[in-house]
């Protein structure tokens, strides 16, 4: 009865140490510090602010790295906090920089690269167009922008725009703001709507089809919160040196926003909602949907965090989420991977 009991109890504990962790599929002791993937069913494509690693899918077997800071052939500009952007989604590995846009294999091998007319970053086919970010000043306001682009990053035509949270020094920094992203599946846009539990699914006309919206009690951002958020801006390296100069005063919202992230995959909506930056045994609620808007079911999936409010590298890929994750103690990057069930 006791070597049942201590089984049982061992069983339990593996059982929680998955859930709260994910799984852990592989080290990529090649990568220092990653800022974002892309994956294809057989491979995976790690960047690092103007590298890119390619490991084998199979069996994380690293196959090659390309890519370096620099304005010729296979090297790439980059801005502060905006690296590069992969594209994996084609037969070509597309890779956007500033005012460029180069062509690799799927092996990592140069092809062509094309001088850009205009600025966009993180790219993502739509057609014989492209998807991506920009920015756009309009009486002395700063937006962010999603945008239709040509071959030649033309802009054709503005998806969405948002307020961004930073306006320039003496004027604060907005704390907690609505999700930035977007997404294009079968001739669709997706981007978030115009309230922060909303998303707006358009055609290739930029007709709005519908919206999905998620109703559920906020939750008002409290004392303790604002303390502990205030104490990571002076404390943390990356955002210490700015905070006396540029970031005060914090802007606080009234609540937490509904919507942390949203990923489409396999015509499957995966809304994840915020939650603060605390692993947990409760781990992360994800709200699945159609392509047509209708709620399929609710998951809970482990997050891991890299800082209070921003997770590891994320992505979902074919039923599976998948995260970059750095082990502190071994100073080694992993890949970590959790099935939607």
């Amino acid at each position: 009865m006791m070597t049942r009991r201590i089984f049982t109890f061992f069983l339990v504990l593996l059982m929680f140490w998955f859930f709260t962790y994910g799984k852990k599929r592989a080290e990529l002791p090649e990568i220092k510090k990653p800022v974002g993937m892309a994956v294809d069913d057989t491979q995976l494509y790690v960047t690092e602010i103007a590298t890119v690693f390619i490991y084998s899918l199979k069996d994380f077997k690293f196959i090659k790295k390309f890519g370096s800071q620099g304005q010729g052939p296979q090297e790439f500009q980059v801005l502060p906090h905006v690296p590069i952007g992969v594209d994996a989604s084609t037969d070509k590995l597309i890779v956007t920089s500033i005012r460029k846009i180069s062509y690799f294999t799927k092996q990592g091998e140069f092809i062509k690269e094309e001088k850009a007319l205009g600025q966009a970053y993180r790219l993502r086919r739509f057609g014989d167009k492209f998807l991506g970010w920009s920015f756009a000043r309009d009486k002395g306001i700063s937006h962010s922008t999603v945008c239709i682009f040509d071959s030649k990053l033309n802009k054709l035509k503005e998806v969405y725009r948002v307020k961004d949270s930073y306006q320039g020094p003496g004027r604060g920094y907005r704390v907690l703001p609505k999700v930035f992203t977007y997404h294009s599946y079968d001739n669709k846009i997706i981007v978030p709507g115009k309230d922060d539990n909303t998303i707006d699914i358009f055609d290739s006309n930029l007709k709005k089809l519908f919206s999905i919206r998620i109703d559920q009690e906020r939750r008002k951002v409290d004392q303790k919160f604002k303390d502990q958020l205030t104490h990571y801006y002076k404390t943390s390296p990356e955002s210490k040196k700015k905070y006396e100069s540029m970031l005060r005063p914090l802007i606080w919202p009234d609540y937490f926003p509904v919507i942390a992230d949203f990923f489409v995959d396999e015509a499957t909506i995966y809304v994840l909602l915020w939650k603060e930056g605390k692993e947990g045994t409760g781990g992360n609620e994800f709200f699945t949907y159609d392509m047509t808007g209708k709620f399929k079911k609710r998951v809970n999936i482990p997050i891991r965090y890299e800082s209070e409010l921003r997770p590891y590298p994320t992505l979902v890929h074919k039923g599976k989420l998948y995260q970059l994750v750095e082990d502190e103690n071994k100073l080694v990057w992993e890949f970590h991977m959790s099935h939607f069930q």
